[in-house]
């Protein structure tokens, strides 16, 4: 399984270079549909260049982190998004391996190494 970060620029929500409640309702409720096992939204702020106008342009945007075993099963939830979003395009970036950490589980005991006796350097007279 491999993690996946979506970004999301504000400009086409309908909040102007801010995000509406209701849009970020609505990344929350298509995003749950797609991935209900959990996925990670993060709040940003910056921007990105656009080169028909030739300048940099400052939004909010938010960043979905979502895990997935293959990439086509973002597919749908892009489009999803898009469409909702009035968003021309949207940039997915694979991360890698999901790697799950527990803690809610006793610890194993550790196995532990000897450590190595340092060898002192010996002088000879």
């Amino acid at each position: 399984m491999k993690c996946y970060s979506l970004s999301i620029g504000s400009e086409n929500t309908g909040g102007g270079r801010r995000f509406t409640r209701a849009a970020d309702a609505l990344i929350r409720k298509i995003t749950e549909s797609h991935f209900p096992d959990g996925f990670t939204i993060m709040h940003a702020s910056g921007g990105w260049f656009d080169p028909k106008r030739g300048q940099f342009l400052r939004e909010e945007s938010r960043q979905v982190i979502v895990s997935a075993e293959h990439p086509r099963r973002l597919d749908d939830w892009c489009e999803e998004l898009a469409r909702a979003l009035k968003q021309k395009e949207l940039l997915v970036i694979e991360l890698g391996p999901r790697r799950r950490l527990r803690f809610d589980q006793p610890a194993r005991p550790r196995r532990r190494t000897p450590r190595r006796k340092k060898l002192r350097a010996s002088s000879s007279a």
